[in-house]
């Protein structure tokens, strides 16, 4: 209980309805977070309404249809995990977090593992009073399964070279001749004097190895070998055909012979519960055993469950050993296993609808056994296929929605191998929603190779604009986050100019002033009721236009900014001719701070960069606040009010960002914050710590766009200061 209340003091609602989704017991830990009273449809009763899901989805308003990047999500799950080690751990109640068979994590386990071993979102704004990080992470992988271009070993490399990570390596290997003597004499229950030579020879014959004891053992008794005397009251054994018995190779062997003896009908139930790995759910089986050819399975589990094959663990059947798992997978016909995961997976998707895709795991279990059955002999009628790969594009979009990106990709190729060569022909419309989602989970994953097939896939197949449109946006981000900037702002204007908004190839300073000052005179006319009761963007084309011109803005001002106020006004006249969208508010505010900044009218720009976060508050947009606090208080908002005042909003914005995962303008309102702090005149040896702070997060979070200005003000710090290091010299090598 007293747990609960650190972590109800420390993280928000929506955040532990976000960790909910990786840690499922938060829901009976948290009853209320989940639980909310509403008024019924008359109005004059209240009634309990299940919220957990809702929560989630409405954390960061969702009213802004598919407007919250994936890549946010993520960070936004990192933060708040991170927000739960630390609320948990504490000098008095540090935390050891076990982790085994680490070299079967996927690429978004370890991205979440690596965000708190790193401390990278509270190492970017640290409170003075929050208490040190008090935990140990120990790790468990088996180095004959993991070589050089494992994911792991790509991970423990950075935790090798960062510097706030202690990194200790432990080699583990099997026992020694004394523990095996330890060992076999507390198994048997006899004294070390009388169990010596039996332990010589086991130890030989297994070198050690813990498991391989066991059911060495086990098999000498199965064999006859060892068996219990009524006469001695003990176990005895037959030293002299021991010393002599043939020995496996290795666990895997041993415990093959040992499935081998059961049943039939034993090994087609255990064949039946490992076709889902390791574990598998009794709910799940009771949904199989509804089919004549599945009944009875789980009450044969059941049975042998003292025969130390499978156990139970609350509501899931699990194999003793990953060994023991695989041994009883490998025994299934290399061509009955197909045919096993076809019918498996044919039962448990029967009842599953693509309009009203189930939250729970239940759904990505049953399509997990139709996609391992390979074999196209199981896949030879249309609607079927059309209908599995439906499924695999559901699943996929719901996993970019939690931020399981890596996974996502899986179902969403394997939804395109369903639908064959001839998709596009068969079903655009799905082949179409496929490739753009894969186009999607590349870019999340950072397969910029893969982004560029799917999006060239879709412009072979596609000869509308309008229906590549989604997968182009997504390559323009992708070329940008990569280091291509100038290949994404020639994508950009070249998506623009099919979108029907031209623009100069060279902009002169005459250009800039004659757009500013037209754009003034045509807003001199709006008042900000007019402009916040101006009807919706109803024009795909024109939505799409502002929301191409507000992503690749943080390229131009890298590569080209004389088009940032060109942009900014461009945005305003789409938005009063055509209607207001979500993103026009960056288009306002970037007219606001060019009025500022170019026309030195600073009153002109203040009032219009109030009115673009009313444009905010009209959608409904509270993801975007924090991006909209760093850019006022960093661009417009210091030249009306004192720097003090705008530099703490800015590291509040910070924090915000943190909070939504908007890592980009976490950095952003970072390195501005400490700019003014500068200005401001605050104590050099503070800022020196918080500029530190902030270029460590920008190294770690792979935000080089802003890198460079921050360790230039690190620069001017360090010689204010009389620091003689270069931070140029450390950090570029």
């Amino acid at each position: 209980q007293e747990l609960v209340l650190l972590i109800e003091h420390q993280i928000p609602a929506a955040g532990i309805a976000t960790l909910s989704q990786v840690i499922p017991s938060f829901r009976s830990l948290f009853p209320d977070v989940f639980r909310r009273v509403v008024p019924n449809d008359d109005g004059d009763e209240e009634i309990e309404e299940d919220e957990g899901i809702m929560l989630l989805q409405h954390s960061i308003d969702h009213s802004e249809e598919d407007s919250i990047p994936a890549d946010t999500i993520k960070h936004r799950l990192h933060y708040f995990f991170e927000r739960l080690i630390h609320a948990i751990s504490s000098p008095e109640r540090p935390v050891l977090l076990f982790l085994d068979d680490l070299q079967w994590a996927d690429n978004a386990s370890l991205d979440l593992i690596s965000s708190f071993v790193m401390k990278s979102h509270f190492n970017v704004m640290e409170d003075e009073n929050m208490h040190p990080h008090c935990f140990v992470v120990a790790g468990t992988y088996r180095s004959n399964e993991v070589d050089d271009d494992h994911l792991l070993l790509a991970h423990i490399r950075d935790f090798m070279s960062a510097d706030a990570v202690r990194l200790t390596h432990i080699n583990v290997s099997g026992v020694d001749g004394e523990g095996t003597k330890a060992m076999i004499s507390y198994a048997l229950q006899l004294p070390i004097r009388l169990t010596r030579e039996l332990s010589e020879i086991v130890h030989a014959k297994t070198l050690g190895n813990p498991l391989f004891i066991k059911e060495f053992l086990n098999s000498l008794q199965a064999e006859g070998l060892m068996y219990y005397s009524q006469k001695e009251k003990r176990l005895l054994w037959d030293i002299e055909s021991i010393s002599t018995r043939p020995v496996d190779d290795d666990v895997a062997a041993i415990m093959t012979r040992k499935v081998l003896r059961m049943p039939p009908d034993v090994l087609y139930a255990l064949s039946v519960a490992a076709c889902f790995g390791r574990r598998v759910d009794e709910n799940i089986l009771k949904v199989l055993c509804s089919s004549d050819q599945f009944g009875g399975v789980i009450e044969i589990l059941q049975r042998v469950e003292t025969d130390g094959i499978i156990q139970t663990q609350g509501t899931y059947f699990v194999f003793a050993h990953d060994l023991v798992h695989q041994a009883v997978y490998d025994l299934i016909d290399v061509h009955e296993v197909g045919e096993l995961h076809y019918n498996i997976g044919l039962q448990l998707v029967k009842d599953i609808s693509p309009s009203n895709f189930p939250t729970g795991k239940e759904s990505f279990v049953a399509i997990d056994q139709i996609n391992k059955a390979s074999s196209s002999v199981y896949f030879t009628d249309l609607s079927f296929r059309n209908h599995l790969a439906t499924l695999n594009l559901k699943a996929g979009e719901r996993l970019i929605e939690t931020a399981e990106s890596s996974s996502a990709l899986v179902y969403l190729q394997h939804g395109i191998r369903h639908l064959g060569r001839d998709g596009w022909e068969e079903n655009y419309e799905l082949c179409l929603k496929l490739y753009e989602s894969a186009c999607q989970a590349c870019y999340l994953n950072g397969f910029v190779n893969r982004v560029v097939f799917y999006a060239d896939e879709i412009d072979k197949h596609t000869t509308d604009f309008m229906r590549r449109v989604k997968a182009v946006w997504i390559l323009i981000q992708t070329l940008g986050s990569s280091g291509k900037p100038e290949m994404a702002i020639e994508k950009a204007f070249s998506a623009l100019r099919e979108l029907g908004e031209e623009f100069p190839e060279g902009v002169t300073e005459a250009d800039i002033f004659s757009t500013l000052s037209s754009t003034k005179a045509l807003l001199s006319t709006y008042t900000k009721e007019m402009i916040l009761n101006a009807p919706k963007l109803r024009d795909e084309r024109k939505q799409w236009a502002i929301k191409i011109m507000d992503n690749i803005s943080p390229f131009l001002f890298q590569i080209n900014p004389v088009y940032l106020p060109i942009f900014g006004c461009r945005t305003v006249h789409i938005s009063l001719s055509h209607g207001f969208c979500r993103d026009s508010w960056f288009g306002f505010l970037s007219y606001a701070h060019s009025v500022v900044s170019i026309l030195a009218d600073i009153d002109e720009g203040y009032r219009w960069a109030k009115i673009a976060g009313f444009i905010i508050d009209r959608f409904n947009a509270k993801s975007l606040l924090p991006r909209f606090k760093c850019v006022i208080n960093g661009g417009v908002n210091f030249w009306k009010e004192p720097l003090q005042s705008t530099a703490s909003a800015l590291t509040e914005s910070s924090k915000e960002a943190i909070a939504i995962g908007d890592v980009e303008y976490v950095m952003y309102g970072s390195s501005l914050s400490c700019v003014q702090n500068l200005l401001c005149g605050n104590k050099l040896s503070t800022l020196e710590k918080d500029i530190a702070v902030t270029v460590s997060g920008m190294v770690r979070m792979n935000q080089a766009y802003f890198l460079f200005s921050q360790l230039s003000l690190q620069k001017a710090v360090y010689a204010l200061t009389g620091i003689k290091n270069d931070p140029f010299d450390i950090k570029f090598a």
